[in-house]
């Protein structure tokens, strides 16, 4: 008995040089921090930009990172603290060294190219630099907070519910 066309192309090699649907290389090597930090977002921080972005730092980051971007997430104290995203050190970081992070991962942390989309990975970049900002906000920040009732503490995302994305 013969095998069926499907049967046997599940067995072929794909043909040389082709690529899967929708793939999209990632050619920085882990440690080119030089090329990493070189990388531009290409999004603009709009509103539905950070909507998308708080949305997967709230699937993705927040166990790790916390509510707030200090390192404080679920899994802390039983794995090891992550870097809180509101240190010095990161706040200088631009925002290509963050999406490299992201996109390759870093000691504990696994990359995440497969699970996320890269414009959802620029998206959390802005999300987080959202986050440093309201920690450490500027005098106008503060009063633009004050004025549109902003806060990011209401964020958190509720672990009991079956919907975990906050609906603002």
């Amino acid at each position: 008995m013969g095998c069926s066309r499907r049967e046997r192309r599940r067995d072929e090699n794909p043909p040389v040089g082709t690529v899967p649907v929708n793939y999209e290389p990632y050619t920085i090597a882990l440690l080119d921090t030089v090329a990493a930090n070189a990388l531009q977002n290409p999004l603009t921080a709009t509103g539905d930009v950070l909507e998308a972005g708080r949305k997967y730092y709230n699937t993705f980051c927040v166990v790790c990172h916390g509510v707030n971007g200090d390192g404080r997430g679920y899994i802390v104290p039983k794995f090891t603290m992550p870097p809180s995203l509101l240190s010095e050190k990161l706040l200088a970081w631009p925002d290509g060294r963050i999406y490299h992070t992201v996109s390759m991962g870093q000691g504990l942390m696994p990359n995440y190219r497969q699970q996320v989309p890269a414009d959802k990975r620029w998206a959390i970049i802005h999300y987080v630099r959202a986050l440093q900002r309201a920690a450490l906000p500027l005098p106008e920040d503060s009063l633009a907070m004050k004025q549109g009732h902003f806060s990011f503490l209401d964020d958190e995302p509720d672990t009991a519910k079956p919907v975990l994305w906050p609906k603002r």
